[in-house]
């Protein structure tokens, strides 16, 4: 019998994170394959419904781990800790987990592990993997323009943008002259005028606020027709033949092409 191809994820321990890994998980359980979800304990205790996902997708597992920090089960660890002391305290721990599933797996107790797919924002999932020999995948969580304006920092670093300096401020216009691709320069007037989404706020104060709130509700009918529009772009891209569909179905080509190959 064809063993199913067993993959860890390793979100970083954000709600923003958690929750596109778990959507991501849930579509390769569907497909077949075998997940084991990582999160640090302080989060999985959070998990009020796990007994139902476990009944829902059969092939999704939870495990936890620390996070390195004292009284953790009580307290979530800071932005700061996040990046940097993950780096450091989760990623012996995730190796610790790795070994203990290994273990499991020479024991016929569960399957041997195919990869890794780790949150594109820490590295320590990568370290582990590169250390333990485990194939890893990189998952961006964020949008696809924050993934756009990510690829570019090697062009701007190649064309001398960066580093940033003081000298490459307009001071007349009080803007910078890094220069991103036209995509990019998407802000609130932009936002307004070329996918008609929004409108622009000049200040916060209330009165501005509250002006905005009834321009867009008196002109709704142009607004809800953009909304409708970006809505069925989304739907079209996650139906079938859509680019998120497509994508999806690489992603689980490349995990049991890389199955065979283990």
């Amino acid at each position: 019998m064809e063993l199913k191809p067993h993959v860890i994820m390793v979100p970083l321990p954000f709600q923003g994170h958690i929750k596109p890994f778990l959507c991501l998980a849930q579509l390769l359980s569907q497909t077949g394959l075998y997940i084991t979800f990582v999160n640090t304990r302080y989060n999985h205790k959070r998990f009020s419904n796990l007994s139902a996902l476990s009944l829902q997708f059969p092939n999704l597992h939870f495990e936890s781990i620390s996070n390195g920090m004292p009284d953790e089960d009580d307290h979530p660890c800071p932005l700061t800790y996040d990046f940097y002391g993950l780096k450091y305290q989760a990623k012996e721990h995730l190796k610790e987990l790795i070994g203990t599933l290994s273990q499991r797996s020479e024991n016929a107790q569960s399957l041997s592990i195919t990869c890794i797919i780790g949150d594109g924002s820490v590295s320590f999932p990568v370290d582990v993997a590169e250390e333990l020999g485990i194939p890893v995948i990189s998952f961006c969580c964020h949008s696809a323009h924050y993934l756009l304006a990510y690829i570019c920092i090697p062009k701007l670093i190649e064309d001398g943008q960066l580093p940033y300096h003081e000298d490459m401020v307009d001071e007349e216009n009080d803007n910078s002259v890094i220069s991103f691709p036209e995509v990019l320069e998407i802000g609130p007037k932009e936002r307004g005028n070329k996918w008609r989404i929004g409108v622009e706020l000049e200040a916060c104060d209330r009165w501005t606020i509250q002006r905005t709130i009834k321009t867009l509700m008196e002109g709704r009918e142009e607004f809800q027709r953009s909304v409708a529009k970006i809505v069925k772009w989304a739907r079209d891209s996650i139906g079938k033949n859509g680019s998120s569909y497509y994508n999806l179905e690489m992603l689980f080509e490349d995990i049991k092409e890389i199955k065979a190959k283990s």
